[in-house]
């Protein structure tokens, strides 16, 4: 098996016990296994030390190994050439745990990066000794391999769940140590919710994956809200009424759509405006057939109305006596005026005008105000000449002379 993939720069110290007392012990990483480092990049085999005949087995691109020591009985197999490379063996230069770590005996083999070493213990890259290992060294900054160390990983999961519904974009797959405790995550709320519980934390990471779920739940914020409105304008013959404006304002959770039910028993579209007649209606400037059931916000509905005509009445009066035939009625627009030129004169002969009541007259809403009478007397200067004869007669013949005329 491969124990590990070296695509970068790696070095490799194969330490002895840091007591010198067992220089004898074997370094945990061997070539019984088969093919300990597949190296692809560039490798670094040994410092300084004495001979150890547990050297690892390597393949790929050959290894350098530092000149002017104790060589060991240790293969390292280059593809490119077939030869055989001598590695090197060295004591511990640096105590075998980092500070504040327990000390022991044992052999470990310290892998990191150029272009310094590190000591530290239990990265959740390892497993135990002699079962199956991977790693690629130019992903990892530091690697450490004990003997006597049982470590082991396994993958945790960090689930979100808003208002009862996994997203699965959200959801997060962590490798970890086994046994270590994780006691964060990653917020992720989103607006308009705001976090309800989070199970299964603090999490002790187990073997069984199934077990390491963390749940994140959020739930819907309801105090978390926005102000959304629609507008009512008026226009009385194209004209804005301002004073007359209203506007529908309602509070709604943020994550409510910006829509609102227009209140519709709130818009006069009958008899806002007396003397006036609805004439259309617009949504957005744009011509509607009837207000609508439901706007977006910020929406303007636009409410228009135009002079209604009323019926007005002329009444022809003669000597006090109307005269039903004479009578005329007709329509003009709300606040127009009527005056005395507009009527129509309806005299007759040996009558003379009068008076002409409720001139001029603006037009009202009441048809029953919109009367104008018009009064005719008999004009005692308009005359005439009249009269009878009386004419005598003798015996039959009629006496000229005695005619009489009376005028």
């Amino acid at each position: 098996e491969i124990a590990i993939i070296n695509n970068g720069t790696l070095t490799i110290v194969d330490y002895e016990d840091v007591t010198e007392t067992s220089a004898g012990d074997t370094s945990s990483i061997k070539a019984a296994n088969g093919t300990v480092i597949e190296n692809n990049g560039t490798l670094i085999l040994g410092q300084t030390g004495s001979n150890n005949a547990n050297s690892p087995l390597i393949t790929g691109k050959t290894a350098i190994t530092e000149n002017g020591y104790t060589k060991n009985s240790g293969s390292v197999v280059s593809t490119e050439t077939g030869a055989i490379q001598t590695v090197n063996r060295i004591k511990a230069s640096q105590s075998r745990y980092a500070a504040g770590e327990e000390t022991g005996n044992g052999e470990k083999v310290v892998l990191s990066t150029e272009p310094e070493m590190t000591a530290s213990s239990k990265l959740p890259t390892w497993v135990k000794t002699n079962v199956k290992v991977t790693a690629v060294a130019d992903t990892i900054p530091v690697l450490n391999l004990y003997s006597e160390d049982k470590i082991t990983t396994a993958n945790y999961t960090i689930e979100y769940y808003y208002d009862g519904n996994k997203d699965e974009s959200k959801t997060e797959t962590i490798e970890g140590v086994i046994g270590d405790t994780v006691t964060t995550y990653e917020e992720k709320n989103i607006t308009g919710y705001k976090l309800d519980e989070v199970k299964n934390i603090p999490l002790t990471i187990s073997d069984d994956e199934t077990k390491n779920v963390i749940k994140v739940y959020y739930v819907i914020d309801d105090g978390n809200t926005k102000s959304i409105s629609y507008t009512v304008e008026y226009y009385k013959d194209g004209e804005k009424v301002e004073e007359d404006t209203q506007t529908e304002r309602k509070t709604v959770q943020i994550l409510q759509p910006d829509t609102l039910e227009v209140v519709k028993a709130d818009i006069n579209t009958t008899n806002k405006y007396t003397g006036y007649k609805f004439s259309s209606l617009e949504l957005q400037d744009e011509v509607i057939s009837e207000l609508p059931s439901v706007v977006n916000n910020g929406d303007v509905i636009k409410v228009y109305y135009v002079k209604d005509s009323f019926d007005y009445t002329v009444e022809y009066y003669y000597n006090g006596n109307k005269d039903e035939s004479k009578t005329e009625t007709k329509q003009a627009l709300y606040e127009s005026v009527i005056r005395e030129t507009d009527i129509q004169d309806k005299n007759i002969t040996g009558y003379k005008l009068d008076k002409i009541d409720t001139v001029p007259l603006t037009i009202s809403e009441d048809a029953t105000k919109n009367v104008i009478k018009v009064y005719y007397v008999i004009d005692d200067g308009n005359t005439k000449s009249i009269s009878y004869t009386v004419e005598y007669y003798k015996d039959g013949e009629k006496v000229v002379g005695d005619t009489q005329t009376e005028r």
